[in-house]
Protein backbone atom coordinates (compact mmCIF):
# COMPACT_ATOMS: atom_id res chain seq x y z
CA UNK A 1 0.00 0.00 0.00
CA UNK A 2 1.51 3.81 -0.61
CA UNK A 3 0.17 7.15 -1.77
CA UNK A 4 -0.28 8.04 -5.63
CA UNK A 5 2.73 8.42 -6.71
CA UNK A 6 5.21 6.93 -4.21
CA UNK A 7 6.39 3.74 -6.82
CA UNK A 8 3.74 1.22 -6.22
CA UNK A 9 3.80 -0.02 -9.94
CA UNK A 10 7.53 0.99 -10.36
CA UNK A 11 8.25 -1.72 -7.50
CA UNK A 12 6.10 -4.46 -9.46
CA UNK A 13 7.90 -3.93 -13.03
CA UNK A 14 11.10 -4.23 -11.29
CA UNK A 15 9.97 -7.70 -9.70
CA UNK A 16 8.62 -8.67 -13.23
CA UNK A 17 11.51 -7.62 -14.67
CA UNK A 18 10.37 -4.89 -16.76
CA UNK A 19 11.93 -1.91 -14.95
CA UNK A 20 15.59 -2.04 -14.09
CA UNK A 21 16.24 -0.95 -10.38
CA UNK A 22 18.81 1.83 -9.58
CA UNK A 23 20.39 0.05 -6.99
CA UNK A 24 20.60 -3.45 -5.46
CA UNK A 25 19.57 -6.89 -6.41
CA UNK A 26 16.55 -8.92 -7.28
CA UNK A 27 16.31 -12.69 -7.51
CA UNK A 28 14.54 -14.43 -9.21
CA UNK A 29 13.72 -18.26 -9.70
CA UNK A 30 14.10 -20.03 -12.97
CA UNK A 31 10.92 -20.65 -14.78
CA UNK A 32 8.40 -18.80 -12.22
CA UNK A 33 4.98 -18.88 -14.20
CA UNK A 34 3.55 -15.00 -12.99
CA UNK A 35 0.20 -13.89 -13.85
CA UNK A 36 0.41 -9.78 -13.92
CA UNK A 37 -3.56 -8.42 -14.15
CA UNK A 38 -2.52 -4.73 -14.66
CA UNK A 39 -4.83 -1.60 -14.28
CA UNK A 40 -4.32 -1.92 -18.40
CA UNK A 41 -6.53 -4.66 -19.42
CA UNK A 42 -6.16 -6.24 -22.84
CA UNK A 43 -9.15 -5.09 -25.46
CA UNK A 44 -11.77 -8.32 -25.72
CA UNK A 45 -12.56 -9.32 -29.21
CA UNK A 46 -15.97 -8.41 -30.10
CA UNK A 47 -17.27 -10.70 -32.43
CA UNK A 48 -15.67 -13.78 -30.04
CA UNK A 49 -17.79 -16.13 -27.40
CA UNK A 50 -16.71 -16.75 -23.55
CA UNK A 51 -17.04 -19.94 -24.47
CA UNK A 52 -14.38 -19.70 -27.43
CA UNK A 53 -12.20 -17.20 -25.54
CA UNK A 54 -11.78 -18.93 -22.56
CA UNK A 55 -11.83 -22.94 -23.97
CA UNK A 56 -9.58 -22.02 -26.73
CA UNK A 57 -11.01 -24.58 -29.05
CA UNK A 58 -11.71 -27.28 -26.07
CA UNK A 59 -14.44 -27.88 -23.75
CA UNK A 60 -12.35 -27.56 -20.79
CA UNK A 61 -9.68 -25.62 -18.58
CA UNK A 62 -6.59 -27.11 -17.45
CA UNK A 63 -4.53 -25.67 -14.86
CA UNK A 64 -0.42 -25.73 -14.95
CA UNK A 65 -1.24 -28.42 -12.29
CA UNK A 66 -3.19 -30.86 -14.56
CA UNK A 67 -6.66 -29.92 -13.15
CA UNK A 68 -9.49 -29.96 -15.26
CA UNK A 69 -12.87 -27.58 -15.09
CA UNK A 70 -14.99 -27.57 -17.39
CA UNK A 71 -15.46 -24.73 -19.34
CA UNK A 72 -19.28 -23.93 -18.55
CA UNK A 73 -18.71 -24.96 -14.54
CA UNK A 74 -15.58 -22.22 -14.76
CA UNK A 75 -17.83 -19.67 -16.07
CA UNK A 76 -20.61 -20.23 -14.13
CA UNK A 77 -18.29 -19.03 -10.77
CA UNK A 78 -18.08 -15.56 -12.62
CA UNK A 79 -21.83 -15.90 -12.92
CA UNK A 80 -22.14 -16.63 -16.47
CA UNK A 81 -25.17 -18.83 -17.25
CA UNK A 82 -25.45 -21.75 -20.16
CA UNK A 83 -27.65 -18.79 -22.18
CA UNK A 84 -24.60 -15.95 -21.83
CA UNK A 85 -21.61 -17.89 -22.42
CA UNK A 86 -21.87 -18.36 -26.38
CA UNK A 87 -23.18 -15.05 -26.99
CA UNK A 88 -20.44 -12.82 -28.96
CA UNK A 89 -18.51 -10.34 -26.47
CA UNK A 90 -20.25 -6.87 -27.69
CA UNK A 91 -23.12 -7.61 -26.68
CA UNK A 92 -22.29 -7.68 -22.83
CA UNK A 93 -22.04 -4.65 -20.46
CA UNK A 94 -19.09 -3.25 -18.88
CA UNK A 95 -19.49 -4.94 -15.64
CA UNK A 96 -19.65 -8.46 -17.93
CA UNK A 97 -16.31 -7.94 -19.27
CA UNK A 98 -14.67 -7.11 -16.84
CA UNK A 99 -15.51 -10.43 -14.88
CA UNK A 100 -14.72 -11.92 -18.47
CA UNK A 101 -11.28 -10.31 -18.33
CA UNK A 102 -10.99 -11.58 -15.08
CA UNK A 103 -12.37 -15.19 -15.63
CA UNK A 104 -9.38 -15.01 -18.58
CA UNK A 105 -6.87 -13.97 -15.97
CA UNK A 106 -7.48 -16.36 -13.55
CA UNK A 107 -8.04 -19.33 -15.76
CA UNK A 108 -4.71 -20.98 -14.78
CA UNK A 109 -3.47 -21.28 -11.84
CA UNK A 110 0.43 -19.58 -11.64
CA UNK A 111 3.39 -19.78 -8.82
CA UNK A 112 2.65 -16.07 -8.03
CA UNK A 113 -0.57 -13.99 -9.17
CA UNK A 114 0.16 -10.10 -9.41
CA UNK A 115 -2.61 -7.70 -9.15
CA UNK A 116 -2.55 -3.67 -9.97
CA UNK A 117 -5.28 -2.15 -8.54
CA UNK A 118 -7.70 -4.83 -9.42
CA UNK A 119 -10.89 -2.96 -7.67
CA UNK A 120 -10.55 0.04 -9.75
CA UNK A 121 -12.98 0.10 -12.07
CA UNK A 122 -15.44 -3.52 -10.50
CA UNK A 123 -18.12 -3.56 -9.40
CA UNK A 124 -19.24 -4.70 -5.73
CA UNK A 125 -20.05 -8.64 -7.11
CA UNK A 126 -17.22 -8.63 -9.51
CA UNK A 127 -15.28 -7.53 -6.42
CA UNK A 128 -16.90 -10.74 -4.55
CA UNK A 129 -15.93 -13.48 -7.15
CA UNK A 130 -12.57 -12.17 -7.11
CA UNK A 131 -11.86 -12.01 -3.17
CA UNK A 132 -13.88 -15.62 -3.18
CA UNK A 133 -11.09 -16.64 -5.66
CA UNK A 134 -7.88 -15.36 -3.90
CA UNK A 135 -9.49 -16.57 -0.51
CA UNK A 136 -9.27 -20.19 -2.05
CA UNK A 137 -5.81 -19.70 -4.44
CA UNK A 138 -2.79 -21.14 -2.35
CA UNK A 139 -0.24 -19.75 -4.13
CA UNK A 140 1.84 -16.29 -3.64
CA UNK A 141 -0.31 -13.37 -4.14
CA UNK A 142 0.89 -9.75 -4.41
CA UNK A 143 -1.87 -7.11 -4.61
CA UNK A 144 -1.25 -3.24 -4.88
CA UNK A 145 -4.63 -0.97 -4.07
CA UNK A 146 -6.17 1.58 -2.04
CA UNK A 147 -9.39 -0.85 -1.03
CA UNK A 148 -8.37 -1.76 2.55
CA UNK A 149 -11.55 -3.97 2.91
CA UNK A 150 -10.61 -6.05 -0.12
CA UNK A 151 -6.52 -6.17 0.91
CA UNK A 152 -7.75 -7.01 4.76
CA UNK A 153 -9.97 -9.80 3.24
CA UNK A 154 -7.04 -11.52 1.11
CA UNK A 155 -4.01 -10.90 2.36
CA UNK A 156 -2.03 -12.03 5.54
CA UNK A 157 1.06 -9.52 5.30
CA UNK A 158 1.22 -6.08 4.21
CA UNK A 159 3.83 -3.81 3.09
CA UNK A 160 3.47 0.25 3.41
CA UNK A 161 5.43 2.41 1.12
CA UNK A 162 5.97 5.48 3.00
CA UNK A 163 8.86 8.33 2.67
CA UNK A 164 10.73 6.29 0.54
CA UNK A 165 11.13 3.16 2.85
CA UNK A 166 8.77 -0.06 2.49
CA UNK A 167 7.53 -0.45 5.75
CA UNK A 168 6.95 -4.56 6.88
CA UNK A 169 3.88 -5.42 8.95
CA UNK A 170 3.87 -9.38 8.98
CA UNK A 171 0.51 -9.33 11.01
CA UNK A 172 -1.48 -8.00 7.98
CA UNK A 173 -3.49 -5.10 7.39
CA UNK A 174 -5.13 -5.31 11.01
CA UNK A 175 -1.04 -3.75 11.89
CA UNK A 176 -0.79 -1.81 9.16
CA UNK A 177 -3.95 0.17 9.21
CA UNK A 178 -2.51 1.43 12.85
CA UNK A 179 0.08 2.65 11.71
CA UNK A 180 -1.50 4.12 8.40
CA UNK A 181 -3.96 5.99 11.02
CA UNK A 182 -1.54 7.67 12.71
CA UNK A 183 0.32 8.83 9.64
CA UNK A 184 -2.98 10.62 8.61
CA UNK A 185 -3.85 12.07 12.21
CA UNK A 186 -0.68 13.80 12.52
CA UNK A 187 -0.68 15.27 8.94
CA UNK A 188 -3.54 16.43 9.95
CA UNK A 189 -2.82 17.69 12.63
CA UNK A 190 -0.07 20.17 10.67
CA UNK A 191 -2.18 21.06 8.56
CA UNK A 192 -4.54 22.85 11.45
CA UNK A 193 -1.58 24.71 12.95
CA UNK A 194 -0.88 27.84 11.47
CA UNK A 195 2.77 28.89 9.84
CA UNK A 196 2.89 31.51 13.01
CA UNK A 197 2.99 28.66 15.35
CA UNK A 198 6.71 28.45 14.32
CA UNK A 199 7.39 31.99 14.63
CA UNK A 200 9.78 32.78 17.44
CA UNK A 201 8.85 36.86 17.36
CA UNK A 202 5.80 37.56 19.06
CA UNK A 203 3.38 41.09 18.48
CA UNK A 204 3.20 42.86 22.08
CA UNK A 205 -0.14 44.39 21.77
CA UNK A 206 -3.35 43.11 23.18
CA UNK A 207 -1.50 40.48 25.19
CA UNK A 208 -0.98 40.53 29.10
CA UNK A 209 2.68 39.51 29.73
CA UNK A 210 0.74 36.04 31.26
CA UNK A 211 -0.97 35.45 27.70
CA UNK A 212 2.55 36.40 26.27
CA UNK A 213 4.70 34.10 28.41
CA UNK A 214 2.03 30.87 27.98
CA UNK A 215 1.83 31.55 23.78
CA UNK A 216 5.71 31.04 24.25
CA UNK A 217 5.29 28.08 26.28
CA UNK A 218 2.35 26.39 23.84
CA UNK A 219 4.49 26.74 20.96
CA UNK A 220 7.25 24.58 22.76
CA UNK A 221 4.67 22.12 23.90
CA UNK A 222 3.70 21.73 20.34
CA UNK A 223 6.98 21.12 19.13
CA UNK A 224 8.21 18.80 21.67
CA UNK A 225 4.39 16.58 21.17
CA UNK A 226 4.80 16.94 17.61
CA UNK A 227 8.42 14.85 17.58
CA UNK A 228 7.14 12.45 20.48
CA UNK A 229 4.16 11.09 18.31
CA UNK A 230 6.98 10.70 15.57
CA UNK A 231 8.94 9.22 17.25
CA UNK A 232 6.18 6.50 18.20
CA UNK A 233 4.76 6.25 14.76
CA UNK A 234 8.18 5.46 13.29
CA UNK A 235 8.44 2.85 16.12
CA UNK A 236 5.06 1.40 14.80
CA UNK A 237 6.82 -0.31 11.83
CA UNK A 238 8.57 -2.60 13.95
CA UNK A 239 6.57 -3.01 16.59
CA UNK A 240 5.04 -6.63 17.86
CA UNK A 241 1.19 -6.93 17.41
CA UNK A 242 1.00 -6.81 21.68
CA UNK A 243 3.45 -3.90 21.83
CA UNK A 244 1.94 -2.25 18.81
CA UNK A 245 -1.44 -1.79 21.06
CA UNK A 246 0.16 -0.06 23.54
CA UNK A 247 1.92 2.44 21.30
CA UNK A 248 -0.87 3.20 19.37
CA UNK A 249 -2.63 4.15 22.97
CA UNK A 250 0.27 6.70 23.87
CA UNK A 251 -0.10 8.41 20.26
CA UNK A 252 -3.88 9.05 20.83
CA UNK A 253 -3.23 10.11 24.09
CA UNK A 254 -0.52 12.11 22.89
CA UNK A 255 -2.60 13.57 19.89
CA UNK A 256 -5.29 14.32 22.14
CA UNK A 257 -2.77 16.75 24.22
CA UNK A 258 -1.82 18.21 20.90
CA UNK A 259 -5.34 19.10 20.04
CA UNK A 260 -5.92 20.59 23.31
CA UNK A 261 -2.82 22.65 22.93
CA UNK A 262 -3.68 23.86 19.55
CA UNK A 263 -7.29 24.87 20.78
CA UNK A 264 -5.26 26.99 23.26
CA UNK A 265 -2.91 28.58 21.06
CA UNK A 266 -5.56 29.62 18.78
CA UNK A 267 -6.95 31.26 21.53
CA UNK A 268 -3.92 32.80 22.41
CA UNK A 269 -3.57 33.80 18.91
CA UNK A 270 -6.75 36.02 18.69
CA UNK A 271 -5.47 38.33 21.32
CA UNK A 272 -2.73 39.42 18.63
CA UNK A 273 -5.58 40.56 16.25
Amino acid sequence: MGRNGVGKSSLLKILLGELDQTSGKVKRLDNLDVGYFSQKREALKDNETPWTMIGEGIDYVISNTGDKRHVASYLENFLFSSDEIKRPIHTFSGGEKNRLQLAQFMKHARDIWIFDEPTNDLDLETIGILEEELRNYEGALIIVGHDRSFINNVTDKCWVLHEGQLENFEAGFSQAEMFLEAIHLEEELKKKAPQQAKKSELPKDKMSNKDRNRYQEVQKEIEKLEGIIQALTDEMSNASAMKLSEIQDKVSSNEFKLEKLMEEWASLEEKLS
